[in-house]
């Protein structure tokens, strides 16, 4: 309290040990004799916190050369062609294929018909498409078939092949 006038309406003669009440507190409930009780156990230890950053954190290094540029067309430089004649005299009639180099992948292909024993209307085309096989390779695959099957069919199948690094000579 601090000024007098709020005082006035306290006895200040009481017989009461307020020496005792302060010793009350927050360690716990008063003891025989009004000593204070004993202190309880200690509780469990709490977890480990994160480590603490030992300074600044260093600053970026210099940004390294930029690397070469990529492929932005294709030209002869970076494509070549592969060539493969096929004979088809008599069923089981071979698959024509044109591959490419390891590593390098096909990006186009066909075939040109170089002789047949009947009309070329009478070849059917049963496979003319792109291989990607883990044991061949990539290139491109044809199937011609005569509809008479003493025909002889001759063809070249070619394919278009994008030449990855290293470049072959």
């Amino acid at each position: 309290m601090s000024s007098v006038e709020f005082c006035k309406h306290l006895k200040f003669d009481d017989k009461k040990d307020h020496a005792r009440d302060s010793k009350i507190g927050s360690q716990g409930p008063p003891g025989v004799n009004g000593t204070t009780g004993t202190t309880g156990a200690t509780g469990p230890q709490g977890p480990i916190g994160p480590n603490g950053t030992y300074g600044v954190n260093g600053a970026q290094g210099i940004q390294g050369p930029a690397g070469p540029p990529g492929i932005t067309q294709l030209n002869d430089i970076n494509t070549y062609l592969v060539n493969n004649e096929t004979f088809a005299a008599s069923p089981p009639y071979p698959i024509g294929e044109a591959v490419c180099d390891t590593g390098d992948y096909v990006i186009n292909g066909g075939y040109v018909l170089t002789g047949s024993g009947g009309p070329t209307s009478d070849i059917t085309v049963h496979r003319d498409r792109p291989i990607t096989d883990p044991l061949v390779g990539s290139g491109w695959e044809i199937l011609l078939i005569p509809a008479d099957p003493t025909d002889l069919v001759r063809y070249i199948v070619s394919a278009i092949c994008f030449d990855n690094p290293p470049l072959r000579p």
